[in-house]
């Protein structure tokens, strides 16, 4: 049953290519997103203006997006500040942006690392 739940449906390319109204049409209330090549290129140290401008298409659309990384530096940190969304490590603890942000941009005072937020 769990592998079914984790099978895609669908796929895009890029993020950009996710339409916010489908995932909300599909009954998706938020979206868990990779760091490095999904959310910016591997390494870089700003998220593009298509990104920025999808990440302001899910919130228009009521969705609620979160970024988890197994990066443990400043990076990922000021990419999530720059969206405007929370970060999560990968290890499971919750940077003091994700909870703060999350907080703050959601109206929700569960901590970001749980699934069903």
């Amino acid at each position: 049953m769990i592998l079914r739940w984790l099978t895609p449906a669908w796929h895009a390319t890029s993020v950009e290519g996710v339409d916010p109204q489908r995932l909300v049409r599909d009954g998706i209330r938020g979206v868990v997103l990779d760091l490095d090549n999904t959310v910016v290129a591997w390494n870089a140290s700003a998220p593009t203006e298509a990104v920025r401008q999808w990440v302001g298409r899910l919130r228009r659309a009521g969705l609620k997006a979160c970024i988890v990384s197994n990066n443990f530096r400043d990076r990922p940190r000021a990419i999530a500040e720059a969206l405007g969304i929370p970060v999560v490590r990968a290890g499971g603890e919750t940077d003091s942006v994700g909870v703060s942000e999350g907080d703050d941009h959601h109206g929700d005072p569960r901590p970001p690392d749980r699934a069903d937020w």
